[in-house]
């Protein structure tokens, strides 16, 4: 009796402490992924569109908001009940107040505007991540 394969292969489901152990452990690789639902998705490897976008909206940024209410690349806490299994990195956020005032994730009442700027990833970013932003109160 042959045993049927399964269609996919097993994977590997991520917590945010065990993401920790990983970062800590210099895994070099660690510093290009965000943990979304449990998977360590690459973030790595952004195409020239993408980093001119980002470009664009980072100077219009700084100019409406001020260099110290901004940050880029950075990960955020979202609803309580996902974090242990989410801590995305948005390509930029617009804090509520000073950056140097936090010392933790920003929480999401700390998060004015958070902005992912899309070209390959839009499916992704537009289901999975704006669905976890929403129920953060992030996104509406």
């Amino acid at each position: 009796m042959v045993t049927p394969l399964p269609a996919d292969p097993p994977r590997k489901r991520w917590t945010r402490d065990e993401c920790k152990r990983l970062q800590a452990s210099g895994w070099p690789d660690y510093d290009g992924l965000e943990l979304i639902d449990g998977q360590l998705i690459s973030k790595k490897g952004a195409k020239r569109p993408h980093v001119n976008m980002l470009n664009a909206f980072m100077g219009f940024a700084f100019r409406t908001f001020g260099g110290d209410f901004v940050n880029i690349n950075a990960s955020i806490d979202v609803e309580p009940r996902e974090n242990p299994k989410n801590e995305p990195v948005p390509d930029l956020i617009v804090l509520a107040r000073r950056s140097d005032e936090i010392n933790t994730n920003p929480i999401p009442t700390d998060v004015l505007l958070l902005t992912e700027v899309s070209d390959v990833t839009i499916g992704f970013d537009l289901n999975v991540k704006a669905a976890l932003y929403a129920r953060a109160g992030i996104a509406d």
